[in-house]
């Protein structure tokens, strides 16, 4: 007895569990009757905090070219790329799935079960130790232009998406140094021909990604198809992955959260600069006539990272913080700023957008970046000192999203504060915070 993909295995048959959102019973699938390939992902269920979290932890491609067994698999995980063959398969099951245990040179085991349209299974050993992850994949349909109606379904998934990454909880590894970040990143998802999914984007502490992925159809699952986002970091010490449901028909994004599926990352750092953070998936299609509003309000919560002055520490000026600064017309152009001067010994912030922030929107993607000042006024050697730290930001706009997400800003983003303080300064921080484009009322 045992278990694959939440099927328990008993004498090389499996029996489904109660159906579940997104789960399909691969028994409902014809057995396998033709060649083609198929796409997957890895996932698991791992401890966060006091409870747990489902997450991608790595993608699979698989190629059959005879039916016989014929076929090569490649695996992308955290630690490696790992390559697989077989010249036929290892067994039948009763029900007619095929199985094929295959070995990488590391040891690394994939067992590997196959309906027409359905992949499922397991990969353990080898680099992955202890630890088992549980695949699922689907036939890559919209390969195959003679499939029309994989075509017409694909045409309610084609188009660009954007998508941003709030923080749903978060673990710092030290409680003194308190790493984790609280800005929002972001992903921009392509959807092309025979399925290819483009991905890339910013995560909430300046880390780029950007990765070559699939739309994932799973017949019988409703109308949402998947893209699985994954990648290694940090020299492959860290990662991020998670599963993105699509909306046909030009619809939300979101991952699966009712359920516990998040898009996870892991920065390990040098060890008390290291967190765990799970994230949301806020967004959706995005097209070139994406409904902007008559103007926005630019915030940044910038203002709770104090600077060290060798003596003690200053709090930013908080007159002079990012927040509710004017942004309009189709360019979003933000208010220009004027600049704080000194009156009689002390430095005057009432003017429009004293934090001279800036801002660059790129109408065709959605993106908006920019940067402001931090001011800290602090006395020291007797005379008046003005700090200047400038700080950039980065984030996007979601125009179309889920229900949950209704509340959220029209546009959210993260900026990088560095931050000083001689108790972490080995660690070179910079405290990532929340950025956002409000509609204006």
């Amino acid at each position: 007895v045992g278990e694959v993909n939440n099927f328990t295995v008993l004498d090389g048959t499996y029996v489904a569990p109660a159906p579940e959102p997104y789960v399909c019973d691969p028994a409902g699938d014809v057995a396998l009757a033709s060649i083609g390939s198929f796409d997957g992902y890895f996932y698991a269920t791992e401890a966060f905090g006091g409870g747990s979290a489902t997450a991608v932890r790595g993608t699979l491609a698989v190629k059959i070219t005879g039916l016989e067994g014929k076929l090569t698999a490649k695996a992308t995980l955290q630690k490696a790329a790992l390559s697989f063959s077989a010249a036929a398969w290892t067994a039948t099951e009763a029900d007619g799935s095929f199985r094929a245990t295959l070995t990488a040179k590391g040891g690394e085991t994939l067992n590997l079960y196959v309906r027409q349209n359905r992949i499922w299974g397991t990969l353990a050993g080898g680099t992955l130790g202890g630890e088992a992850l549980t695949f699922d994949g689907g036939r890559n349909r919209f390969a195959d232009k003679v499939d029309t109606a994989a075509q017409s379904l694909l045409s309610e998934f084609k188009g660009y998406y954007t998508v941003a990454l709030p923080v749903a909880d978060s673990i710092s590894a030290s409680d003194t140094v308190n790493a984790a970040p609280q800005g929002v990143g972001y992903l921009a998802v392509t959807v092309g021909s025979g399925g290819s999914a483009k991905i890339a984007g910013v995560l909430a502490d300046g880390t780029k990604v950007s990765q070559a992925s699939r739309l994932i159809l799973f017949d019988g699952c409703g109308p949402e198809a998947c893209v699985p986002f994954f990648l290694p970091l940090y020299v492959k010490q860290g990662w991020a992955g998670g599963l993105l449901w699509l909306s046909p028909g030009r619809g939300a994004v979101a991952t699966d959260r009712d359920l516990g599926w998040y898009v996870r990352w892991e920065k390990p750092g040098a060890g008390p600069d290291g967190f765990s953070v799970l994230l949301d998936a806020d967004g959706g299609y995005y097209g070139s006539s994406a409904a902007l509003a008559a103007g926005y309000l630019f915030t940044a919560e910038a203002g709770g990272v104090p600077f060290y002055t060798g003596a003690g520490f200053a709090d930013a000026v908080s007159a002079a913080l990012p927040e509710g600064i004017a942004v309009s017309g189709s360019k979003l152009t933000m208010v220009k700023g004027v600049k704080p001067v000194a009156v009689e010994g002390v430095y005057d912030y009432s003017g429009v957008n004293s934090s001279l922030a800036t801002l660059t929107f790129t109408s065709g993607s959605g993106l908006f970046k920019g940067k402001f000042n931090l001011y800290y006024d602090y006395t020291l050697s007797g005379k008046l000192t003005h700090k200047v730290v400038s700080v950039p930001y980065a984030g996007v706009l979601t125009p179309v999203r889920a229900a949950a997400f209704e509340g959220d800003p029209a546009g959210q983003g993260h900026c990088l504060v560095p931050d000083n303080d001689p108790a972490v300064s080995a660690y070179k921080l910079k405290r990532s915070l929340p950025v956002r484009l409000e509609s204006a009322p």
